[in-house]
């Protein structure tokens, strides 16, 4: 059985939250994100923390066991969003 550790790990939500919070969340999680997301197209193709940010069809086409940690206020919104993708 594959360990969840090896997954693709995506962080989504890259507001103040993230910022404030992104050491911490990776040193919890025992590892750094694979991928960003943003429902910001301004962000897509960008690169924060040395991590490129998907576009929305970069993000559905990443498998379906890929582990995405909120990290925003919004994460009924963002929950939402994920459930319809």
């Amino acid at each position: 059985m594959k360990n969840k550790i090896d997954d693709i790990l995506v962080f989504a939500g890259l507001g103040e939250l993230f910022i404030q919070n992104y050491q911490a969340i990776c040193l919890v999680l025992g590892k750094t994100p694979d991928f960003l997301y943003d429902n910001d197209p301004t962000r897509w193709g960008s690169h924060i923390f040395n991590t490129k940010c998907l576009s929305h069809s970069e993000l559905v086409q990443l498998p379906k066991d890929t582990t995405i940690v909120l990290t925003t206020r919004l994460a009924e919104t963002m929950c939402a969003h994920f459930l319809e993708i």
